[in-house]
């Protein structure tokens, strides 16, 4: 079963929130966190909820409000809410979300437990959530960033200097700006506490992280520096898939599974499957 409704958060945006609920009474959720120019119905995340529905997990799936799309959108028709995004802005909304989700705002019982599922950029903001988010008993973090400044010297000036920094969206072939409210994140992310490499050391709970070795968006390396920044003794897991790029060889519309996807939903179900039972 799916149920599509609207979040209103705490600064009056609008988030799209899609459940697709097991068949089995489930208590047991996994929130899928989406990346940058990602969103809740991008290619493989259709697939991904219905083989965690299988297995047993109700899955919530959102759009950040400022992601672009509007609330249950597959295009990119908000350009102007994408310019002012922002990580602060994002890192507060699955916030809101996750506990919404843990007083039962969603459903008619409350979550027996709550995992996240984060790619790419939606992999940093569930480490945000984890290291400080007690509820959450585990996370995985596919091809997960391990830093938020992703960009030269060159280009912060450039920012600086026009107030956006621009970029062509392959796939759409859009012209997309990111604006001042990312480029401030990413001047202060220390005094803002949005510092990932801080985060990830304070996570107590198990993580795994699951990365294509040809990712040619997101270097494994960062995956490893985030295996090697987790506590000691956790129980955490580095999964590194072979031929393997950063949408685990998935596109968007979606073509079908493949063996590379599958590996990373069957580790991932298990790994969650152990820590709760």
């Amino acid at each position: 079963m799916q149920k599509d409704l609207i979040f209103y958060t705490s600064g009056g945006n609008e988030s799209g929130v899609t459940l697709n609920f097991a068949d089995n009474n489930s208590a047991d959720w996994v929130i899928f966190v989406h990346g940058f120019k990602g969103f809740k119905d991008w290619g493989f995340w259709h697939h991904i909820a219905a083989e965690f529905n299988h297995a047993g997990f109700n899955v919530l799936r959102f759009n950040f409000s400022h992601n672009g799309t509007g609330p249950h959108g597959s295009e990119f028709t908000r350009l102007d809410l994408f310019e002012e995004n922002s990580f602060s802005l994002e890192r507060k909304e699955l916030s809101e979300i996750t506990d919404a989700l843990a007083r039962g705002e969603f459903t008619e019982s409350l979550p027996r437990s709550i995992c996240l599922l984060g790619h790419s950029r939606g992999g940093a903001m569930a480490i945000f959530e984890a290291a400080v988010n007690s509820r959450i008993k585990s996370a995985a973090l596919w091809a997960s960033v391990s830093k938020l400044n992703r960009y030269s010297e060159r280009q912060l000036t450039d920012w600086e200097q026009k107030g956006y920094l621009e970029f062509l969206n392959t796939r759409t072939r859009q012209k997309m700006r990111a604006g001042k409210n990312l480029l401030d994140d990413i001047i202060n992310q220390d005094k803002k506490g949005l510092n990932l490499k801080m985060a990830v050391k304070k996570i107590n709970s198990q993580v795994i992280i699951i990365h294509g070795e040809q990712d040619l968006t997101v270097k494994p390396e960062e995956a490893v520096e985030i295996y090697n920044n987790l506590k000691e003794g956790k129980g955490s897991k580095l999964v590194m898939l072979p031929a393997t790029g950063h949408t685990f060889n998935a596109e968007h519309p979606f073509k079908g599974t493949n063996d590379k996807l599958e590996s990373a939903i069957n580790e991932t179900i298990k790994f969650f499957k152990n820590i709760l039972n």
